[in-house]
């Protein structure tokens, strides 16, 4: 007996000591590259367990992956946690070095190397979390941040809820699991979570089991069968009340505090008619069984996007039935822009980060298009067009310049953050929508949700399909707006002939190029652009060069007393109708001229601008 312990004694001894040494390990072995070898991710399968007074997750997580080629070690990256153990599939411990830091890369890990390269290996890590993602105390309108944000009520926060939450954009889950933070990387999910049975957690995929153990814990078993971005994946745990409702074959369930049932029924009103609305413009049908969104503490508004088959959101989203009709383009573009993300970051998901407007202006493009849907042109022009006109002229007049897609990328989680990929981006897809036409446009939208479904893509792709519906070339445009920074300026010179009764108009780009940027920038810009003058609309051809100028035929001016009478100058001229282009414009108008606006049957953004005009021009003591 005491030889069987003996020899036991040793083994275990030798291991602890050869774990010790592999993780403080300063040779060379562990990070020959010829040791180390790229993977595919192909299934995550997470077992969670929480323990709220450590403010600490324990996990065992189960990666399988196929190896790119035979080799020892592979590389995953992990942020502050405590590995308790690696093992194989059938239990046999694997070497592995990690510091306990965040470094991309930084967990290196022993596989089988007699396994063929092209066979799908599973490791399993048992393991616990550190980091502690706390909110911002400077922003009262919430935080991101990265992992997990633990939140119970205090003697100081008598009203914070007992919940937890996470957040991986762009690179945030690594602080909960073990894994790849790759975005090219996609792979199924498999999640359970074990939590106090007061308790709902929510998590990526169909809930295929729930299951009460000993009436005191639950167990909440999700799988996700879909292929999916690292960064996508979310748990939400809390107390939680579920609200369900059905689009079609689509079940949308919304998860709120169970003592704001009713203000949340009155919040979500518009919820499955959106599931229909974008299923209608983009041509495929909702791809999973169930949509979640679920309210969370401290969540900045409208949020991150990006979660698969589910939304987290602020909790501030709640409203009740009557403040609800009063901000309807608020709330429900925050709930469009959850679902429209579904088709734009799941169904279509970017191939890079580079790319990352694909999702972001896409879908704040279509919550703005739901909103002109059903509160009309009118608000989408006032709360959608014209703060994300003010926030990306605002950023470039800040010497904040960038192009929506740059070749390199220096802050990752700033860059996802920007203006420019997600304001600017909408505003390039509405100017794109004019400049092809409605008809073509919604061919154009179809059509590239259609043929890339389940794929991940870059702008080429999208740019194959608007050349593809149009039959025209259409890489200036993307290469004026979307690879290059800046806007024109236009200086606007007019002259009246009374006598040929007609209107010259010139456009004069005043814009200079920023020699102090790294980045490209167009001399000058063209397009296609709206004037009106009086009621008639003319679509005029900016050309590339400084100066377009362009002539109108006016209508005759008849007067029945006075036959004789000369032409009148047009009091209503209105260049670039809904302040459709990305564009600063120099152009004084009289006060003749903004009053027309007002008065007019124009775009409610050129009267908003004219009241504004006219409301500066009347405070002026001169």
């Amino acid at each position: 007996m005491k030889n069987i312990f003996f020899v036991y004694f040793l083994f275990i001894s030798t291991y602890c000591v050869l774990a010790q040494d592999v993780s403080n390990a300063k040779t060379t072995s562990l990070y020959n590259p010829k040791n180390i070898t790229k993977i595919d991710v192909v299934h995550i399968a997470l077992n969670l367990q929480l323990e709220w007074g450590k403010k600490q997750l324990y996990g065992n997580c189960k990666i399988t992956f196929i190896p790119f080629s035979k080799a020892e070690y592979i590389q995953l990256d992990a942020g502050d946690l405590t590995i308790e153990s690696i093992k194989t599939a059938k239990g046999l411990p694997l070497k592995y070095q990690y510091d306990g830091g965040d470094k991309p890369d930084g967990l290196i890990v022993q596989f089988l190397q007699n396994e063929s390269s092209s066979n799908a290996q599973t490791i399993e890590i048992n393991y616990h979390t550190n980091y502690i993602n706390h909110a911002d105390p400077n922003n009262i309108w919430g935080s991101f941040g990265k992992g997990l944000r633990w939140q119970r009520p205090t003697t100081t926060t008598p009203n914070k809820h007992w919940q937890l939450w996470s957040n991986g954009e762009p690179e945030g889950n690594k602080y909960w699991f073990p894994c790849k933070e790759d975005i090219t990387d996609l792979r199924t999910t498999d999640i359970t979570l074990t939590v106090d049975k007061k308790y709902t957690a929510i998590a990526n995929g169909d809930l295929v089991k729930e299951i009460l153990l000993n009436n005191t814990n639950k167990v909440f078993y999700y799988k996700a069968t879909t292929p999916y971005a690292n960064y996508q994946t979310a748990v939400v745990i809390g107390e939680y009340a579920k609200i369900e409702q059905q689009a079609g074959a689509i079940k949308l369930l919304t998860y709120c505090y169970p003592n704001e049932v009713k203000a949340a029924k009155a919040t979500i009103e518009r919820f499955a008619d959106m599931a229909i609305f974008i299923t209608q413009k983009t041509g495929v049908a909702y791809p999973y069984k169930t949509f979640k969104q679920v309210m969370v503490q401290d969540y900045p508004f409208p949020g991150n996007n990006e979660q698969h088959s589910m939304s987290i959101r602020s909790d501030n989203f709640i409203d009740d039935d009557r403040t609800h009709a009063d901000f309807l383009y608020l709330w429900d573009g925050v709930e469009a822009q959850g679902l429209a993300s579904q088709w734009f970051g799941n169904v279509v998901a970017p191939k890079n980060w580079n790319e990352t407007w694909l999702n972001r202006a896409f879908t704040h493009y279509l919550d703005g298009l739901y909103n002109e849907y059903k509160n009309g042109k009118g608000e989408y022009l006032l709360y959608y067009h014209n703060p994300d006109m003010q926030a990306v002229i605002g950023d470039w007049n800040s010497n904040y310049r960038r192009p929506i897609v740059a070749d390199s990328i220096q802050d990752l989680a700033t860059y996802t953050s920007y203006n420019y990929t997600k304001a600017r981006g909408s505003l390039v897809l509405r100017m794109l929508q004019k400049e092809v036409g409605d008809y073509n446009w919604y061919k154009i939208l179809k059509h590239y949700v259609q043929i890339n479904k389940y794929k991940q893509v870059t702008t080429k792709n999208f740019i194959q399909s608007v050349n593809t519906i149009t039959g025209e070339d259409y890489n200036w445009f993307f290469d004026q707006w979307v690879y290059k920074i800046g806007h024109p300026i236009f200086e606007v010179v007019k002259s009246f002939d009374s006598i040929a009764n007609t209107m010259k108009l010139s456009l004069i780009q005043t814009q200079q190029k920023d020699s102090a940027s790294k980045y490209n920038q167009s001399v000058f810009y063209k397009g296609k652009m709206e004037i009106s003058i009086e009621l008639k609309k003319y679509i005029v051809q900016i050309d590339a060069k400084k100066s377009n100028e362009f002539v109108f035929d006016l209508p005759k001016f008849t007067n029945a007393f006075n036959p004789n009478a000369v032409n009148i100058a047009p009091a209503f001229i209105n260049i670039d109708g809904e302040n459709n282009w990305i564009k600063e414009l120099n152009y004084k108008e009289t006060t003749e001229e903004l009053l027309s606006k007002v008065a007019a049957k124009t775009d409610t953004l050129s009267k908003w601008n004219a009241v504004l005009a006219l409301v500066k021009r009347a405070k002026d003591s001169t």
